[in-house]
């Protein structure tokens, strides 16, 4: 009985992701299954920390920078996309060539976002209150400048750039904006996620939607308590949105949220229930600011530094590949019940 036990435990620690996402789990416990490295032909060298990504998938384009350097990389898969995309394929290893010259960036910047149509470069500045613009394209790299609209109060944290019939929302009937072919998904300091539209005329990001929300009534960061089993003492855990994914092929807003704890947790966000599913990520890490969408059925890529590794810098590249739709069905027929 007691072999039966444990063999069953092995398994539960092993396989179950929501064991991995719950409270239960060791503080560096994650799903191993979902949750893998992946190779890097070489890092720009050995102190690069990445801080910040971005990708788009169709360009097979990554973007990824430390705090003064930004690289891209070439995303491919191996073998080809089957109908209905549900073979997960392993992605080829990754080679960072220099995107743009570090004498072109005049500032500093939290978060990266990309934009293959017109080829640009979105940097969200320190500030979290102004965005950088940079073309990649024409071997001219002249900075402009987008400010954030004074109906936003709150500071930017993270920025996910989206384009092409995403953007047409802009230009629904009362909002007086023109569709300009993007838009942004930001996450801000108070833990919402907004959609923001360009203004040409006064290079403005217009605030459309607010469109998830973490806290309800909090003045700051999205709060939990905790209470410490051995003392009794009630601590607070303050949650920060570093990473916003739409992903039109599951439907869902993918989130990383990362805690005052030390933990950070990759989470799915349907717009019409709320969060369906979660998964830790390792710990003893500085996550960068933003996640990649790989495509249908691929999952996501995200960045890290590993403080606990002997190299200097400890650079390390992630991929998720989660198992969502169990996930869904379950809450969207508990949803349906009610």
């Amino acid at each position: 009985m007691q072999i039966c036990l444990w063999c069953f435990t092995m398994l539960v620690i092993l396989f179950d992701s929501d064991y991995h996402a719950s409270r239960l789990a060791p503080a560096d416990s994650y799903d191993r299954s979902s949750v893998k490295l992946v190779s890097v032909s070489d890092w720009p060298h050995r102190a690069f920390r990445p801080s910040a990504l971005s990708c788009n998938s169709h360009a097979q384009k990554l973007l990824i920078s430390d705090q003064f350097e930004i690289y891209s990389a070439k995303m491919a898969l191996d073998g080809i996309q089957a109908s209905g995309y549900q073979q997960t394929l392993p992605l080829r290893n990754l080679t960072l060539q220099p995107a743009i010259p570090t004498a072109e960036l005049e500032s500093t910047w939290k978060s990266i976002g990309y934009l293959h149509r017109p080829g640009l470069l979105l940097l969200l500045d320190r500030d979290g209150r102004s965005i950088v613009e940079h073309s990649l394209r024409g071997g001219g790299y002249t900075a402009k400048y987008w400010s954030l609209s004074d109906s936003l109060p709150q500071k930017l944290e993270v920025i996910e750039p989206i384009e092409g019939p995403g953007s047409q929302m802009c230009s629904t009937k009362g909002s007086g904006l023109v569709n300009m072919g993007w838009a942004i998904y930001a996450s801000t300091d108070s833990g919402q996620v907004v959609i923001l539209c360009p203004s040409a005329a006064a290079r403005v990001l217009q605030p459309l939607h607010m469109i998830v929300s973490l806290r309800r009534k909090q003045a700051a960061m999205s709060i939990m308590k905790l209470v410490d089993s051995h003392t009794g003492a009630v601590k607070l855990q303050r949650e920060k949105i570093i990473g916003v994914q739409r992903d039109i092929y599951d439907g869902v807003l993918w989130l990383m949220v990362s805690t005052t704890e030390g933990s950070t947790e990759i989470r799915a966000w349907d717009v019409s229930v709320g969060q369906v599913g979660r998964w830790s990520l390792p710990t003893g890490r500085r996550w960068a600011q933003g996640l990649c969408l790989l495509g249908p059925n691929q999952g996501l890529l995200m960045a890290a530094a590993d403080d606990s590794s002997e190299a200097a810098a400890g650079a390390e590249l992630w991929r998720l590949v989660p198992r969502l739709e169990k996930r869904r069905r379950a809450k969207k027929v508990t949803t349906t019940s009610v």
